[in-house]
Formats: structure tokens, sequence, C-alpha cells
């Protein structure tokens, strides 16, 4: 599994509101399989008081290959032992359990339409046992091992309309027929109270609780309301002695749900929302805090998600990570035997790549209060409290308009202008709206106090070929005062750039670069025409710097810095041909900004150290940790607050040393 990558506000649906923790990841302890792994289960195999990891994955048509892992302590593990056995072609998938009561581990694992039992010896080996015949082949999470006929033992439930009575000792009798067949991701609970287990049959589009008889058969409660999507947990978040349910409804776009269960036949149910899940995810509970509640953990291909179970119920504000592959599975244990819960995290392949390339299984220490382990070297964590739909957000800014001395989000859209007044613990409130021009459609926005009342103001333009002055006020709205033309495209930018002490607006497009000094009010005087420069148009948006520390701020553009000028012109200065979003921040702490920016045709992140003087040194330094997937840089801030300067590529950050690296 490729690390796991800091949050940040993006684009069009935003978090809101969203406030910093300051632990990153662990540098995590990364195994990389022989090949592609089907299904992961812990245990402690050898019987070292170590928790051991299994792998399982099919090697070809006829073989399927069984890998344990032993501990060694601190969350290292030894080289695999490796078991092949024969079995039919087919999805692998694997549960574990004590089966015949000598105090090791087991084994149950499907390949194809065959069941194969594994008797655990206590050193990482086991004895298998006839195989078994099952009706169908399987996917993941469709193999349980759970008393379903109330006699002490553990049986088999999979898909099919099958479950394996325990007949002792690790072997199993005929199936069971229970009139329902399971299409999808099965889960054990139970879910009226009744001491009876019931099953959550998860499909794709489908979701049914299957109420249990006590005798391994079942009688089917009504189907329910919601559209499944792929992945569940269960557990008694409420603490009332019957399960609840939490999974992915895609009818509800993608939402996580909890299904709180009530007293009865289920025939009340509640669902809560919490926050968007991409599809292709993987869900599990465990106590993450040790406050013997039970929490969730889910990732998808985006996000790793943590909800800490509160004494009324789950959390709606999760831990929010980003992840850059998707988990196929989730282990919870402690692995480096601290006493705390760490989580094992068996990355997906890719199934684009031919020839099913290795999975990367990645371990992820646990603090024990909820959160992962704080040092130097993986993600940077965030806490999302909500979503915040709205129109196609052109611009956004972090100002205190309200003059409260708290923080304000400020975004221009489409049709909007619209501030979300800041509060104290890092939430923001209901949006104060100013409508545009509604026979107008809007741009991009920029952001700057134009008339110096300390209130932020806003330049957008629009399809009229023009651009519009709005002042905002301590209220929360804004007001037009000033429209000006523009001809031809091309991105802008508010800056001081002639060193007056009033905002300019500057246009760097397909003509020559364009600036209309500011008045102080929120209107400009007339555009003054900068001499046509060797390259124009700048195809990502332009940054604003004193570059040169002449008291006057300059342009960055993907290809050159602009410097202002007294005369109200830039002098241009060329620092590559290449165009690509560049930023600037003094990474190396000598006070001279320094410029990054991103090469997509060499794949690598440049950084080059500033003069002082505009211009930068002409050796590069090139680093190859981020390549084809990393974004254009965005934004520079200490983000793990250690006094450096860091670097945030899209979803991911950069960490600095204070020398440039």
């Amino acid at each position: 599994m490729r690390p796991l990558l800091p949050l940040l506000l993006a684009s069009t649906l935003f978090a809101a509101p969203i406030s910093a923790t300051t632990a990153i990841f662990a540098n995590a302890p990364t195994i990389r399989m022989e090949g592609y792994a089907d299904d992961i289960r812990a245990a402690d195999f050898d019987h070292d008081q170590k928790l051991d990891f299994a792998v399982v994955r099919s090697v070809d048509a006829t073989t399927t290959r069984l890998s344990v892992y032993l501990g060694s302590g601190g969350g290292l593990f030894r080289d695999p032992i490796v078991s092949d056995f024969t079995h039919p072609a087919g999805s692998t998938h694997m549960a574990v359990a004590d089966l015949d009561g000598d105090g090791f581990p087991d084994l149950v694992f499907g390949a194809g339409t065959s069941l194969q039992t594994l008797l655990g010896k206590g050193n990482g080996t086991f004895n298998a046992l006839s195989p078994l015949p099952q009706s169908r082949s399987c996917s993941s999470g469709s193999l349980i091992l759970a008393d379903m006929t109330s006699d002490g033992r553990l049986d088999i439930v999979t898909c099919g309309e099958l479950v394996f009575p325990s007949l002792g000792g690790g072997n199993f009798g005929p199936p069971i027929l229970t009139g329902t067949s399971f299409g999808g991701q099965l889960l054990v609970l139970d879910a009226n109270g009744d001491g009876k287990l019931d099953v959550f049959d998860g499909d794709i589009g489908n979701s049914n609780l299957l109420l249990g008889n006590g005798d391994g058969t079942f009688h089917r409660d009504a189907s329910l309301p919601y559209t499944f999507s792929e992945t569940a947990a269960a557990a008694d978040f409420d603490g009332n002695g019957r399960d609840d349910l939490t999974f992915i409804d895609a009818r509800l776009n993608d939402r996580v749900l909890m299904l709180a269960s009530p007293a009865g036949d289920h025939a009340a149910r509640t669902s809560q929302g919490f926050v968007a899940l991409l599809r292709g995810g993987v869900m599990i509970t465990t106590d993450l805090n040790g406050d013997a509640r039970p929490d969730v953990v889910a990732g998808d291909s985006s996000h790793f998600y943590v909800w800490l179970t509160r004494p009324d119920g789950l959390s709606f504000a999760p831990t929010v990570y980003l992840s850059s592959n998707v988990p196929r599975n989730i282990i919870a244990g402690d692995f480096d035997s601290d006493g705390k819960t760490d989580l094992l995290v068996q990355g997906q392949a890719d199934s684009a790549n031919s020839g099913y390339p290795p999975t990367d299984v990645t371990l992820i220490r646990g603090v024990g209060d909820g959160t992962l382990r704080a040092e130097r070297g993986y993600a940077l964590p965030s806490r999302l409290y909500g979503t915040y739909e709205s129109p196609n957000v052109m611009g956004m800014t972090l100002s205190d308009l309200t003059g409260d001395g708290l923080l304000d989000l400020v975004t221009s859209t489409d049709w909007t202008i619209e501030v979300l007044p800041g509060g104290i613990d890092g939430t923001f409130g209901t949006p104060i709206t100013t409508a545009l021009d509604p026979i107008r459609r809007y741009g991009y926005g920029y952001f700057g106090d134009l008339n110096r009342d300390g209130a932020v103001d806003v330049v957008t333009s629009n399809d009229r070929n023009s651009y519009e002055c709005w002042l905002g006020s301590r209220a929360g709205t804004f007001r037009r005062v000033y429209s000006f033309p523009i001809d031809g495209d091309g991105k802008g930018a508010i800056g001081d750039f002639d060193g007056d002490g009033n905002l300019d607006f500057a246009r760097v497009g397909s003509e020559k670069p364009q600036m209309w000094p500011g008045h102080g009010d929120g209107t400009f005087g007339s555009p003054i025409v900068t001499a046509t420069p060797v390259y124009t148009e700048a195809r990502w948006p332009v940054r604003v710097a004193d570059i040169n520390a002449d008291g006057r701020d300059d342009l960055v553009t993907d290809r050159m810095v602009l410097l202002g000028l007294s005369t109200r012109q830039f002098e241009q200065l060329i620092y590559t041909q290449d165009g690509s979003e560049a930023t600037v921040g003094d990474l190396d702490g000598d006070g001279h900004l320094d410029l990054v920016r991103v090469d997509r045709v060499l794949e690598t992140i440049q950084i080059r150290r500033g003069h002082g003087d505009g211009t930068f040194f002409d050796s590069n330094r090139w680093l190859n940790l981020l390549t084809e997937r990393a974004a254009a840089p965005s934004v520079v801030a200490d983000f793990d607050g250690d006094g450096d300067l860091d670097v945030s590529f899209g979803t991911a950050v950069l960490q600095g040393d204070g020398h440039a690296a």
C-alpha cells in the first residue's frame, strides 16, 4: 500500500469545517507481497504472544498459496512460511479461529467452489483436512466462522445457500439448506437481541437482514430500504445490547449510514449520514482508543476514516486521512506488542495492470487514543465535521471578514459570493450569500482588501468579457462598485505591484501582461501594458510574492517571473520553457524566496533556491519522492509544526528540512 497522505481543502465539494491536528503517521513498515494477495487475516499462529498474519492468494488455475508471516516484535515480521494447496480457480477468501479447541488458531479458506480447513500446529504451519465442496465461488467477505446452530461450536457461513455445521475437531457436516441465497458481503450479528445470530447480506444494489432461528436456518426480514455499496461493519455502538450496522448506501451518493437496531423485530430503523465515501472500500470495527466501545475504520480509493464511538453512539466527526491506494483489507490488532491497537492494511493491487502486480501490506501503529502514531514520514490527519455543497466554486480564501477574530471561509462561485463564518472550534456557520448578477455567469474570483477597510473584497470575471469588483462588509455581504473590460483569456492576480500602498489588479494571458493600478477605493485606473514577453500565456494560477524584496509585489507564472516596477509595468525573467504550476516560499531559511514546481516531462519535483533578486540558482534540485502522481504545488506552509516550510502537492505534503530538501 502506498503511504497515506494528508487531507487538503479542494474544489467544488469541500469539507466544512476542518480543523487540522498536529499528528502525522509514523514511518510505517511496509511488506511487499510476492504477488497479488486475495485475503489477509491475523492471529498468534506460533503461540509466542506476538501477533502474526497470513496471506492467501491464487497462484494459478489449480494452486492456492498460503504465506504466514510470524511476528518478531516491535511491528516486524519474519520471512513467510509458504504452503501450496490444490484447489479450483476462483477468488480466495479466508477466516481464522480455534476450531479444534487446542489453543492454536486454525484457518478456513475458500478457493473457487472448494473450502479448505487447516488446523494449526502452533508453529505457523498447518495440517490440511479434506476439502469441502460448495455450490458457488464466493468473494472476499463471504466466509465467516460463527456459532449459527447454538451448540457452542463455530460453523462456516458462506455464500450460496449453505451453512456448514461444525462436528467438532475442525470437521464440518453436510451443508444446511437455509432456503436463502447469500449474495454479497456477509456480517454476523444479533440484530434483535434474542441470542440467536443473524446475518446481514449486503449485495451490490441490495441489502437484507436475515434473522437466525438458532439452528442454522433463517427467516427473512423485510429488505432494508438502502442500496448497499460493497462494505459494512456491525457492532453494538449505542450499548443497548443489540448490534447495529454501519455501511455505505449507494443510493444516497455512497454515504456512510448507521442503522441503529431497535427492540422487537427490527421494524423501526433510523439512518444517520456521516460523510461521503467512494465505492470500492472496506470497513471494520475495533476499539482504537481503549474505552471498550467499538470504533469504525473505513478506507476507499482516496480516504481513510476513523469514527470514535461516544457513550451515546458513533461519533459524527471522523478523523480523515487521504490515501493514494485502495485498501483491500484492514486488520486490527496489537502488532508491535505495546498494548495499543494498530492497523495492518492490505493494499489493493492495480487490476488495470496485467499479471496482478504485488500487493503491499503496511502496518500503521496506534497511539491508544484513537489516533495513529505521530512521527515524521506519513500522513497529516484532519477532522472532517461535515460537507458543504455549493455551486461551482471558482475561488476561495480564509479571512476574518466579520471582524470577530476568527477566520471565515469566503468563496466565489458561478452565481454567488458566500461567506461561512468561522467558529472557535474550527467549524463554520451557515453561509451568508450575496447573489451576483443573475443574467451573467461568473468565473475565477480573486481576493484582497481593495479599499483598506479591513474586509476582504472580490474581483471576479464574467461572461460579458469584463471584471467586476465587489466590496465586502463586516456583515459578510458584498456590493458591486466597479467593472472594467478585458480582452482574450488569462489568469488574474491582486497585489501591490507598483509599491504605492494600494492593491492593483494584474492579468497575464494570451495578450500582453496588463496592470490596472488601484485607487484604494475598489476602483482601478486604465490598464498599463507591458511589452510582449517571449511567453505570454499563463496556463496555471498566478502566484503573488515579492520575489526580489523591493517592496513591490511580483508575479510567478508557470514559465516566468514578472517583477513589478514603479512604472506600473513588469520586467520579465524566464526560468523555464516547460509550463507547470509553481509556488514560492523560503524553503532554506536564507531570507530569499525559493521556487517549487512539478516537471511533468521528467516526472520530478524541482526546487530552485532564490538569489533574492528574482533569479534562481542554475543548479536544480530534483526530488523523486513524488513522480507521475504528483499534482501541481498548491500551498507552502509549516504543516508538521517543526519550524520548516513544507509544500503540498494536491493530496501530498513534501516535508521540508530547512535546507530546501
